[in-house]
C-alpha cells in the first residue's frame, strides 16, 4: 500500500467521493460508494480503468477550475461564474463535453478499494492530494 497521486477531486462531501487518482500506477475514475444502511457515503471507492491518453485534458480541465478556485477565494470571481472564469469557460465546455462520456465508473471493470486520502485542499491551486488504496476487510 504506497501512496498515489490523485489527479481531479470532482465530487467533494466530507471528503473525496469522486474524481480520478491512480491505482498501481494505472489511471482510474473513482466514485465512492453510498452505505444506504447507514444513509451516508463509506470508505468504500468503485475504481475503473481510463485510457492513460486522457491525462493531459484532465489535467487541463482541473487547471481551469483552479485557477477559478484561486480567483473565487481571492475575491475576484462570484460562485455564479464555477467552475471556470469566463475566460476559460470555452475551453472548460470544450473538454467536459469529451471527458465527462468517457470518466464513469463501469461495474464490469471497476474493482472496489477503501480510500485514505491525505493532504487534500480542493480549493487551492496547489492541488497536491494522494490516496492510498487498501483492500477492504471482506476482500482479504
Amino acid at each position: 500500500m504506497c501512496w498515489e497521486r490523485v489527479v481531479t477531486i470532482e465530487d467533494f462531501y466530507d471528503g473525496p467521493r469522486g474524481g480520478v487518482a491512480f491505482l498501481n500506477g494505472r489511471l482510474h475514475v473513482f466514485e465512492s460508494v453510498f452505505d444506504k444502511a447507514r444513509d451516508e457515503y463509506s470508505e468504500e471507492f468503485n475504481l475503473t480503468p481510463i485510457d492513460e491518453a486522457l491525462l493531459p485534458l484532465i489535467e487541463e480541465k482541473w487547471k481551469i477550475w483552479t485557477r477559478w478556485a484561486t480567483a473565487y477565494h481571492a475575491g475576484k470571481t462570484s460562485s455564479d461564474t464555477n467552475p471556470a472564469l469566463p475566460a476559460d469557460r470555452p475551453r472548460h465546455d470544450e473538454l467536459k463535453a469529451t471527458l465527462d462520456p468517457l470518466l464513469v465508473t463501469d461495474s464490469a471493470k471497476a474493482v472496489r478499494r477503501l480510500g485514505e486520502f491525505r493532504d487534500v485542499d480542493i480549493m487551492g491551486s496547489d492541488h497536491d492530494a494522494e490516496v492510498r488504496w487498501s483492500l477492504s476487510k471482506d476482500q482479504k
